[in-house]
């Protein structure tokens, strides 16, 4: 690859900075020799990992006019580029961040809400990542309310969730303060569960809340009072 400043070729021997400091044609010569082609053949970012259906053929560089690594996919399917100025490493991972980033932007919306642009970009994607085994292996995040109680043990034992499951705690896999709830304390949650069975995983974060059972007897007074604050707001 051929740099240009301007219209000037930058080569081995030739080198434009604009820090009282350049980096030296050795230095450029290091950094340029040790940038090269560069397989993803999965991406992962923190918890979350995709597997591929192929590989993804970037290319990791060093432009040393802007004295920052590239990393891209030099076949032009993906328009994205890592960049960073500290490290190789720093801009592939860049560059993985990249598509994590834009595979969910895309994945939560359905078809008919796409322009067409994000469409074709989706299809790259969808075309990439293996999204049968996304599915099935990347854990579901769900908002869900429950009571605590402690059975027989001195500590939390079970959450009873609104829809009558019950859900017998494993201290491990729960926030530590938890272990500090009282029996009949109620809890909103956010609840791994797995995607296909939809087993509780474990719970990310929890904090106490207040909710109230009505009976049906209540349910119903309550009910007629809503329908007697309606019938007061449309009446002439």
């Amino acid at each position: 690859m051929i740099l240009l400043k301007g219209n000037i070729p930058l080569t081995s021997f030739d080198y434009i900075s604009v820090e009282d400091k350049p980096y030296s044609p050795e230095e450029i010569n290091s950094k340029m020799n040790s940038s090269n082609f560069y397989p993803l053949m999965e991406i992962k970012v923190g918890d979350t990992k995709y597997n591929l259906l192929f590989s993804i053929d970037t290319q990791v560089y060093f432009d040393p006019i802007e004295k920052k690594w590239e990393c891209w996919n030099y076949s032009g399917k993906f328009n994205y580029i890592g960049i960073s100025d500290t490290s190789r490493e720093d801009a592939i991972d860049n560059f993985k961040l990249q598509i994590h980033i834009r595979f969910q932007q895309l994945y939560s919306k359905r078809p008919f809400e796409m322009t067409q642009e994000e469409y074709n970009e989706w299809i790259k994607l969808a075309n990439t990542i293996d999204l049968l085994h996304y599915k099935t292996t990347t854990p579901l995040e769900t908002r869900e309310i429950g009571c605590v109680s402690y059975k027989n043990f001195p500590y939390p034992y079970r959450i009873k969730w609104l829809t009558d499951e019950n859900y017998i705690i494993d201290p491990s896999k729960v926030p530590g303060e938890l272990m500090s709830y009282r029996p009949g304390q109620w809890i909103e949650a956010v609840v791994k569960r797995n995607p296909v069975n939809y087993k509780v995983l474990g719970i990310s974060s929890i904090k106490k809340t207040r909710f109230q059972i009505l009976s049906a007897g209540e349910a119903q007074n309550d009910w007629n009072r809503r329908k007697e604050i309606e019938l007061y707001k449309i009446s002439p």
